[in-house]
């Protein structure tokens, strides 16, 4: 296209670090990002502000929503899909660009993740313990997996009581559940996010 083939369509003033997926359904394009209301969203532990809650609206927390542009008509409506505060949106990758059931971030407090159903419309929270703080969780599909979520995530962990981290390994499937398996690790890995999940084959065949 060129140039002048861009449309505009006006929303309602936000910040967005973060998108989670974006799709073309029945015409429409469905845009799904963390939104804050202003520039710098509040992300981080809550004992920064202990008078806070992860669904006090009147704080500039982000939160999951999901935009719907109609090409035809330039306008879009918008829906926040849950009022639990969280950033860091991660899908199945091997879905992305499509519509997808499923959906996982990390909570603003960093000890907890969300496992979101868009096709029922609920969540599942997964709590890492006291004193324990994660980051970004990344899916990783099952080989041969055939539904969506069948598969693991992956996310490190750090231990304030022991001063170290840990690879932490969720069945998606199992959310709530415990970690199918902890990769005590021997000092501190330092918060960060945004890992990719590179297959041995993939690797192997660019080598």
């Amino acid at each position: 296209g060129q140039a002048d083939e861009i449309r505009w369509v006006d929303i309602e003033p936000c910040f967005v670090f973060h998108t989670l997926n974006a799709y073309e359904k029945d015409g429409a394009i469905h845009l799904l990002a963390c939104r804050a209301r202003e520039f710098p969203p509040i992300i981080g532990p809550l004992a920064t502000d202990p008078r806070a809650r992860w669904t006090d609206q009147n704080v500039g927390y982000p939160r999951l929503v999901r935009w719907k542009i109609d090409p035809k008509s330039n306008q879009t409506s918008m829906e926040t899909i849950d009022d639990i505060a969280c950033d860091f949106p991660r899908v199945n990758d091997n879905h992305l660009g499509q519509p997808t059931r499923f959906g996982y971030t990390m909570a603003i407090d960093f000890q907890t993740l969300a496992k979101f159903d868009f096709e029922n419309r609920n969540r599942i929270l997964h709590h890492h313990g006291k004193g324990r703080m994660g980051g970004e969780a990344l899916f990783v599909p099952r080989p041969g997996s055939t539904t969506e979520d069948d598969g693991w995530l992956l996310t490190y962990v750090f231990d304030s009581s022991t001063q170290k981290s840990e690879l932490v390994i969720l069945d998606a499937q199992a959310f709530d559940a415990n970690p199918i398996a902890r990769i005590l690790l021997p000092v501190r890995v330092p918060f960060g996010f945004h890992g990719a999940w590179i297959p041995r084959e993939a690797y192997a065949s660019t080598s």
